[in-house]
């Protein structure tokens, strides 16, 4: 019996270590419907390890519940490496001014805005075979059942 728990918790142990490989990069603010003419929409990541984190390649999937998926997705560029405690924001030319130069990665919002504000969602990927959702936030999403529409690895999140 006591060889059964040591096993069992040793498997429970293992599979909690195995979560916690993942690396811990969050998308941890975001702003998709700003109160003037959607100029300054922005993603911002922040790492919570406690080591930096190579997020070269990794994807900010956004999506939305209309066919087709006409959201802006965004490929963070090679040689990007965040720090521990340290923040990486994807966002307009606006807020870029306006915030003194915080913004890592531009994207020009056009005249209706990127990141749409209606039944959308928010993936940070890391792209393979099979790909790795870290971390995925959908909002507006009050008026309809997620598994029509949004991707079902991301709903976990």
């Amino acid at each position: 019996m006591m060889i059964r728990w040591l096993m069992s918790t040793l498997g429970v142990m293992c599979a909690a270590g195995l979560a916690l490989a993942q690396p811990r990069v969050v998308i941890n603010e975001f702003a998709y419907d700003d109160t003037g003419d959607d100029n300054l929409e922005f993603i911002e990541l922040y790492n919570a390890e406690q080591e930096p984190v190579n997020i070269s390649g990794w994807i900010v999937d956004c999506g939305d519940q209309l066919t087709g998926d006409n959201n802006l997705d965004f490929t963070i560029p090679p040689g990007t490496i965040l720090q521990p405690g340290q923040y990486y924001v994807i966002g307009t030319p606006a807020l870029n001014t306006r915030c003194g130069g915080c913004v890592n990665q531009i994207f020009d919002p056009g005249s209706a805005g990127r990141i749409e504000n209606d039944n959308e969602w928010i993936a940070l990927i890391i792209p393979g075979e099979p790909r790795v959702v870290v971390d995925a936030v959908v909002y507006e999403a009050n008026r309809s059942a997620l598994s029509s529409w949004v991707p079902a690895d991301i709903i976990p999140q």
